[in-house]
């Protein structure tokens, strides 16, 4: 059984609003409740209150995880509410309270960049923040119920997860920015088909990796090929190509918003 902690630390006065403590544990629970659907783990999530130093005001938050069943893999080997968190918190951090300006998928992660900054986090993680809008209400509400206080000049989120111990500090100004929730529904992934012709711009002969750098209108991309038949035949020595080669398509087009996240072959149509 493994015990993740997450330690706040509302930095300013030792005492605390009862209503800027309340408010915040409100939105940590919403946010939490949002991701544990995703997640699906079987813990026991508890808070212990604790005074812990002068001029602050610190609550620490302990997640039981114990057997797993019928999970989506979350991080490299934890199924936690928590280091769903901790990705959550990096990535509103580095948005500063704007819509994203581009999301890309690059393998497990989704890479998001906004306000001059990109941030990577799992798929998993961003699907469950995208679909599920009150998990970014929750994250808002924290940051609203601190940076109304006027006791308060931040927030540190001091996590301890499978022993590796990092913190995020959100400042006055982080607060504020990060304080209204930003309307995540025109982020959805969606998914076109379409019929082309694409040039080869790099033969992959290396299976099963399945990449390939295209020409596209013009434009060079990175398509995954899943036409398993073509792939075997492509194998075999069967099919003859080279890097001026151009070839009939079936293609869906995944994106965003207006951002291409990837570009997926589903069938050969002739090469």
């Amino acid at each position: 059984m493994n015990k993740n902690k997450l330690i706040i630390h509302f930095q300013g006065e030792r005492e605390i609003n009862l209503k800027t403590l309340s408010r915040s544990l409100q939105g940590l629970n919403s946010a939490l409740d949002g991701l544990k659907k995703y997640v699906d783990t079987e813990s026991n999530t508890t808070f212990e209150v604790d005074s812990i130093s002068p001029g602050s005001f610190s609550i620490t938050l302990v997640e039981v995880v114990g057997l797993v069943q019928n999970t989506l893999p979350l991080l490299d080997n934890a199924v936690s509410a928590l280091a769903g968190l901790k990705e959550l918190l990096k990535l509103r951090k580095c948005l500063n309270g704007k819509p994203p300006e581009s999301v890309k998928k690059e393998g497990v992660n989704v890479v998001i960049t906004g306000d001059g900054n990109s941030v990577s986090i799992s798929n998993e993680v961003y699907y469950a923040y995208r679909d599920d809008q009150k998990i970014e209400r929750g994250l808002a509400r924290i940051s609203r119920a601190v940076s109304t206080d006027s006791s308060r000049d931040g927030i540190e989120f001091d996590f301890d997860i499978n022993d590796d111990r990092s913190a995020i500090v959100y400042s006055e100004d982080d607060l504020i920015a990060t304080s209204k929730a930003l309307p995540l529904e025109a982020q959805r992934e969606e998914k076109t088909t379409i019929t082309s012709t694409v040039g080869i711009r790099k033969v992959n002969f290396q299976r099963p990796t399945s990449k390939w750098e295209l020409l596209f209108l013009g434009k060079s991309i990175e398509a995954e090929i899943v036409d398993e038949d073509w792939l075997n035949r492509f194998s075999a020595g069967d099919i003859d190509l080279n890097a001026k080669s151009k070839m009939s398509v079936k293609m869906d087009i995944y994106t965003v918003g207006e951002t291409v996240i990837r570009y997926v072959i589903t069938e050969i149509l002739d090469s």
